[in-house]
């Protein structure tokens, strides 16, 4: 636990980062739950480790989100780990991949030729669009993508929170005029995470990215760490089906392509 006003923490990250962090950086971790700014690589930057200022504290878990504010972090679409999970994805049925924080067209490439060398060419690539460089080669990755993900846990991080929305209904517009799904992700059903009955504003959410054209919605931490992923996935389905009701009654309420 991380509490802001709480003085100095000390960050542990992978070595990658040490070479884009600098005095006065602010790393958001989390989706930007937590926001912490950079005093000092210190003594033991080689060990992968920074001295930060607590200015948003919270509960730090592990395998969150981590990003500086204004940087974008230049990583290979593909790790080892990438390769040898796309060898193994097609021997255990798995149908789809996720390629985070498509960069352009040549990311979504190398994945699809790392599928066809496993003999997995069939699986479907889901591109998630989670910086403004995807956000700029949009048009131009559209055809290497077989779905588009609006992840806007990372994608908010990357941008002032509130032109999250306007760039959200900016992709989903130019995924329908390109006749390609799109899904959208990230904080649906946050408050699900701690209690059984969700916000107003997140039922509305789900609701209108379906109105949206969305063809699919999806949950992250309300099922992987939440306490009740049961009913999060169940308000999940049945406001979404809602939404669809409300589109065949009424094709007004669908979006121009």
């Amino acid at each position: 636990m991380l509490g802001a006003g709480s003085g100095e923490a000390c960050l542990g990250v992978p070595p990658v980062f040490l070479k884009y962090a600098a005095l006065g950086d602010h790393v958001l971790i989390d989706d930007g739950k937590l926001e912490l700014e950079i005093l000092s690589a210190g003594p033991d930057a080689g060990k992968g480790m920074l001295q930060a200022r607590v200015i948003r504290g919270g509960l730090v878990r592990s395998e969150k989100s981590l990003a500086i504010v204004g940087k974008e972090l230049l990583l290979p679409a593909l790790t080892k780990s990438d390769y040898r999970n796309i060898r193994m994805a097609s021997r255990y049925g798995v149908t789809g991949v996720m390629q985070p924080f498509v960069r352009g067209k040549e990311d979504l490439l190398e994945v699809r030729s790392a599928l066809e060398d496993a003999g997995a060419g069939r699986i479907r690539i889901f591109a998630k669009i989670e910086n403004m460089q995807g956000v700029r080669e949009l048009n131009e990755l559209l055809p290497y993508a077989d779905e588009i993900v609006i992840a806007r846990g990372d994608l908010g991080n990357a941008m002032p929170l509130w032109e999250l929305p306007r760039v959200q209904k900016e992709i989903s517009a130019a995924c329908r005029r390109a006749g390609k799904p799109f899904m959208v992700v990230t904080q649906m059903l946050d408050s699900m995470q701690e209690r059984a009955v969700p916000t107003r504003a997140e039922v509305a959410d789900i609701y209108n990215a379906v109105l949206d054209g969305a063809s699919s919605v999806m949950l992250t931490g309300e099922t992987a760490v939440g306490k009740y992923p049961v009913e999060a996935v169940r308000y999940l389905v049945r406001t979404a089906m809602e939404a669809k009701k409300s589109v065949e009654a009424d094709p007004c309420m669908e979006p121009e392509p």
